[in-house]
């Protein structure tokens, strides 16, 4: 038969109760014989394994080699690092020095060119059949003219203009006071 008290007997070797508690625990582990005995096999216990723990301690050699092959993981993943590391830097040196483009410029320039006066298009024609094959002789694209007037965007006519180094077609929209320009150029070579 186990005594009511065995747990709290347990809470007490362990710590784990506050003084008054403990207390109580002792008067009654000093008149319960199987709480007493409990008691006694814990303390036994635990000297045990103070025991084989120091001897443990004891058998091992002060300075233990680490594993070799935590040594080369290490040396892996120094090396995984820094090549990382080096990769990142060479592709920020390279974004770096990439000059940057004109290209956003040079359209705004070629728009603000074709809003001065009698500069809006070579190719006067709200009929995109006329306008498409007029690109044919003045630009190196032929690009596509569709009609937008059932949207609002009516087609003024196209004009033949020069971007990033090449012949670059410009389709003329407007839509109310607005004029809109739409360049359309061949793609560089290799890309």
């Amino acid at each position: 038969m186990q005594c009511a008290e065995s747990l709290r007997l347990q809470a007490y070797f362990d710590g784990e109760v506050d003084a008054v508690a403990a207390a109580e625990i002792e008067r009654h582990a000093g008149r319960c014989p199987e709480c007493r005995a409990l008691l006694e096999d814990l303390e036994q216990t635990r000297a045990r394994m103070l025991d084989e723990e120091d001897g443990a301690r004891a058998s091992k050699p002060v300075a233990a080699w680490p594993a070799p092959w935590r040594i080369a993981s290490f040396w892996l993943g120094a090396a995984g690092g820094l090549g990382t590391a080096l990769a990142a830097g060479l592709v920020f040196l390279w974004v770096a020095r990439a000059p940057p483009s004109a290209l956003p410029e040079e359209l705004v320039a070629a728009h603000v060119r074709s809003l001065m006066p009698s500069h809006l298009t070579d190719v006067l024609s709200t009929d995109q059949h006329t306008v498409k094959p007029w690109f044919a002789g003045h630009a190196d694209v032929s690009p596509a003219v569709a009609d937008f007037a059932a949207q609002g965007y009516r087609l003024v006519g196209g004009r033949a203009d020069y971007l990033a180094g090449q012949r670059t077609a410009a389709v003329v929209y407007q839509h109310g006071a607005h004029i809109i320009n739409v360049f359309s150029w061949a793609s560089p070579r290799g890309s």
